[in-house]
């Protein structure tokens, strides 16, 4: 459980004070008494109230405050839920350095085994899509529920030669757009990219690396971030973490398997599902005013004495 204004737990001392004001009176009366009556005519003259029960209302409106007192710091629990709709392009690097074998057994294999068991996670309504990015990118497979598809498509891969990143996003971008004009403008959607190192195609006129950073400032502008993954030990981190950083993405590295299934994992749990938060201050409140109650019943109940 956590607080949206947790700085107002401090009222819990309230309870507390109250609980050791009313064992002081009690101090207090019982000495007050022993002065103006012997010992053992008090029973006679003061009656006891039940007992402990006399206590039972102090108590009860201790825990009616404290129950007020966390309800005030706005209580709230978060689980996860899988997205009702939702739109992923998984876009793979298949230039040449993506046969490289620091990640076991090449990093375009492990792209592929993990970026299977990626899209194989995702709740069912989620269409996800397939792009690659070699000299020229490719989209293989558009936005689909359709996984059997896109699974046999990402066992197919082959390294190519060169980096067309910013083309790969570009590619993406519009087939964001139209998964969007057949579910809705507001459907959130990602782009999970993967490469091995820096740009070295350009494209629309512009530089390899001008040209990736105007496409994820467009992503950005589209409301489609673009999540990230470096892999290998090529030295690619610095340019992935920029285009995620630009399309309001996150940005990961993976220089080998175990880290490499770690992050499509991450990327599987916030991608394919929400967290739900539920505030707990009304019934906190429901229940204080109910213990509240109680406390009054027990007051009037044992102050049928004469004092």
């Amino acid at each position: 459980m956590s607080f949206s204004a947790a700085g107002r737990l401090w009222f819990l001392v309230l309870p507390a004070l109250v609980l050791a004001a009313y064992v002081v009176q009690q101090v207090v009366r019982r000495r007050v008494t022993s002065r103006f009556v012997e010992d053992p005519l008090v029973p006679s003259l003061l009656p006891s109230r039940l007992g402990w029960q006399r206590h039972l209302s102090v108590v009860v409106l201790a825990l009616t405050i404290a129950t007020l007192a966390i309800g005030f710091a706005g209580p709230r629990t978060v689980t996860r839920a899988p997205r009702t709709a939702g739109i992923v392009v998984v876009a793979i690097d298949t230039s040449a350095s993506m046969a490289s074998k620091d990640v076991s057994p090449t990093r375009l294999k492990a792209a592929q085994r993990e970026a299977s068991a990626f899209v194989t996670g995702l709740p069912s309504v989620i269409r996800a899509g397939l792009v690659t990015f070699g000299t020229v990118p490719n989209l293989v497979v558009a936005p689909t529920v359709d996984r059997v598809t896109l699974q046999a498509a990402i066992q197919q891969l082959q390294p190519a030669h060169a980096t067309a990143t910013a083309g790969a996003i570009d590619l993406s971008l519009q087939a964001v757009k139209a998964a969007r004009a057949a579910l809705g403008p507001k459907v959130p959607a990602t782009i999970v990219l993967l490469s091995d190192g820096r740009p070295s195609i350009g494209f629309n006129g512009q530089s390899p690396l001008d040209a990736a950073d105007s496409e994820a400032r467009a992503a950005k502008s589209a409301a489609v971030p673009i999540d990230t993954i470096a892999v290998g030990t090529s030295g690619g981190a610095d340019t992935m973490a920029r285009l995620a950083t630009e399309s309001g993405g996150r940005t990961f590295t993976a220089r080998n398997s175990a880290q490499l299934h770690a992050v499509y994992r991450n990327l599987g749990h916030t991608i394919g599902f929400r967290t739900v938060a539920h505030d707990w201050t009304a019934w906190l409140t429901g229940v204080a005013l109910g213990l509240g109650v109680v406390a009054a019943a027990i007051a009037l109940m044992s102050s049928r004495r004469l004092a």
